[in-house]
């Protein structure tokens, strides 16, 4: 089971339906976190089951430019109801680290050329490379994004079914490595 808490869109809440699950086929996870995507915010909170070596619990970050970015915090449990109580918000540290990564958002294509650069944030240490499909209700596209990442995020694998408040995302591609300094 999942909740998350996102930030994406115009400064608004969504909340998810917030009854724990029980009888899931797969894990519970519960997501709290933050996006923003072409400067536009949004705050949510997502509980959803998964597969359980999927499910990562704790703080991650992605920057894939100065206004496209995620930061979230999971708690992935085993057991029926297990997220029925809340999950704390992330920290959003946007103070550059002098670290930077390739960067790029390609929907409806499976490769990105990072020809830009990232500027690392607070935790963000590793450069990402995510590629696969993402579904949204019935439509089902492929994506391509590359930027700055916590190292956490790099427990994210290659086949991969990672459920967010409003996609579920299928990963072909889950590159991480350390992120040089800035030149």
């Amino acid at each position: 089971m999942a909740v998350e808490l996102g930030w994406h869109g115009r400064d608004h809440v969504r909340q998810m339906p917030g009854l724990a699950m029980r009888n899931c086929k797969r894990s519970p996870k519960a997501d709290k976190g933050l996006w923003q995507r072409e400067g536009r915010h949004s705050v949510n909170t997502y509980k959803a089951c998964m597969k359980f070596s999927d499910c990562y619990s704790g703080f991650v970050s992605t920057t894939m430019g100065p206004k496209d970015y995620m930061v979230s915090n999971t708690h992935c449990c085993q057991s029926d109801g297990c997220n029925r109580g809340s999950v704390p918000p992330p920290q959003n540290n946007r103070t550059e680290n002098g670290l930077q990564c390739p960067a790029c958002i390609v929907p409806f294509q499976e490769t990105c050329p990072g020809t830009k650069a990232a500027r690392c944030v607070g935790q963000e240490t590793h450069c990402v490379y995510f590629a696969g499909n993402v579904q949204a209700g019935i439509i089902n596209a492929k994506f391509a994004t590359r930027g700055c990442a916590t190292e956490s995020a790099c427990y994210t694998k290659p086949g991969a079914q990672v459920p967010s408040a409003s996609y579920l995302y299928f990963l072909r591609r889950a590159d991480c490595l350390p992120a040089p300094r800035q030149g």
